[in-house]
């Protein structure tokens, strides 16, 4: 049985175009197959089209909360609107499955109830991340890639945490695979030299393929 996934990419500092098809690749050995499109666009299909993974592989956010963002707002901050926020509602609440990745904590910062539904957020003001580089990632077994690490994030009290990770400079382990209701969300995959890394490849096909079992012993926990 084929599942029809939809893939939100694009915005700013992340090569977008490169990880999502990537990614679409490695997501087709479990049976998914995916369509790519920009944010806007997405949700405009997913209100006419039933899919049944939304994976959100973008940065669309409303670049309001920094002003380094000043220059890059004017063709590139991103509103949600009612109706977008009703076609996400929609999709989870008919069973559908939502796949964040990376910045799609960063997504929607307009909207509290996105973390509702991912189960994490960027907190403005706490989050942060330091540059890319060596990270350690505490998954069964363990294993090192060269990434991006968010720290601090606003983490919903009912998510499952089952990956964490660490880096130079970050004492505490950071929760970068999740599960949270009908979402799973993957911390890592900054750019496509850390998406094409097995470790990385491992970590995305465990958490869609348990979204689309529902059985949570597809995951492994670390603590």
């Amino acid at each position: 049985m084929t599942v029809r996934n939809l893939i939100l990419s694009g915005g700013i500092a992340h090569p977008f175009d490169e990880t999502s098809a990537l990614i679409a690749r490695q997501l087709e050995p479990l049976g998914i197959q995916s369509n790519i499109h920009p944010v806007r666009e997405g949700l405009a299909r997913l209100g006419e089209t039933a899919f049944d993974m939304l994976t959100i592989n973008a940065l669309a956010f409303t670049m309001s909360h920094d002003k380094k963002y000043a220059p890059q707002r004017a063709d590139h901050a991103f509103t949600i609107s009612e109706t977008e926020k009703v076609t996400i509602r929609a999709h989870l609440q008919a069973g559908g499955k939502l796949l964040g990745l990376h910045t799609a904590a960063i997504c929607f910062d307009d909207w509290p109830e996105w973390r509702e539904y991912l189960g994490i957020a960027w907190d403005w003001g706490t989050s942060h991340h330091p540059q890319p580089g060596p990270v350690r990632v505490n998954a069964d077994p363990p294993f090192d890639t060269v990434d991006e690490l968010y720290c601090s994030m606003s983490l919903h009290p009912d998510a499952e945490v089952l990956v964490t990770a660490t880096c130079d400079g970050v004492a505490e382990a950071q929760p970068i695979l999740l599960r949270h209701g009908n979402a799973a969300y993957l911390a890592l995959g900054h750019d496509a030299t850390a998406v094409q890394t097995p470790g990385h490849f491992k970590l995305l096909t465990q958490a869609a393929g348990a979204l689309l079992t529902s059985q949570k012993g597809a995951f492994h926990a670390v603590h």
